[in-house]
């Protein structure tokens, strides 16, 4: 039942981009990890609001540089090329022929942030209960969640040694723990 109804919206090329949208979610939401999955709702739910409405079949180039256009005044330029890349999914699932290639996106700048020195960083979290995870974090440059995943048997003092078992991560139905690191 829940493929027949997926494979006939699919086949139904007068969807609109909303419903494609979700549509390619469900699609894929057993096998593309849950914090895509996550990201992919945040994007359908946020962005290109102004095509939402719009049937996949008239939908133009200048339709979607106009939502592009529009979501780089509001949000950053690497979010913009992501929700763009997840549109351009979307539309190759329901054979949308229109050319995309022509988008322009807004340029991705390289930001070089000054960053405070260790003793800063240091003389503000000694003491609180954030001092270990900093510690982690800024010594073996671990993620938050491989940090936050972390327990006590994963510990080797004889060895010296950490093990990075596990990830927390966030996803729609909030933290989960995956086993593994990302990298």
């Amino acid at each position: 039942e829940q493929f027949k109804l997926t494979h006939e919206e699919r086949s139904d090329k007068n969807v609109t981009v909303a419903v494609a949208m979700e549509t390619y979610i469900a699609n894929r939401e057993n096998v593309i990890e849950k914090t895509t999955i996550r990201n992919y709702r945040q994007i359908a739910k946020y962005c290109f609001k102004c095509i939402h409405d719009a049937k996949i079949t008239t939908l133009r180039t200048v339709d979607v540089q106009r939502a592009v256009n529009l979501e780089s005044a509001r949000v950053s330029p690497k979010y913009v090329k992501n929700a763009f890349g997840f549109l351009k999914s979307v539309l190759k699932m329901y054979d949308v022929n229109i050319n995309l290639n022509s988008i322009k996106l807004p340029k991705l700048t390289r930001k070089e942030k000054e960053l405070p020195s260790f003793e800063t960083v240091f003389s503000i979290v000694r003491g609180t209960e954030v001092e270990l995870p900093v510690l982690l974090a800024s010594w073996l440059s671990l993620r938050i969640g491989e940090v936050i995943g972390l327990q006590f048997q994963d510990v080797d003092s004889e060895h010296r040694k950490i093990r990075i078992r596990r990830t927390i991560i966030m996803t729609d139905d909030g933290y989960q723990v995956r086993n593994g690191c990302k990298t």
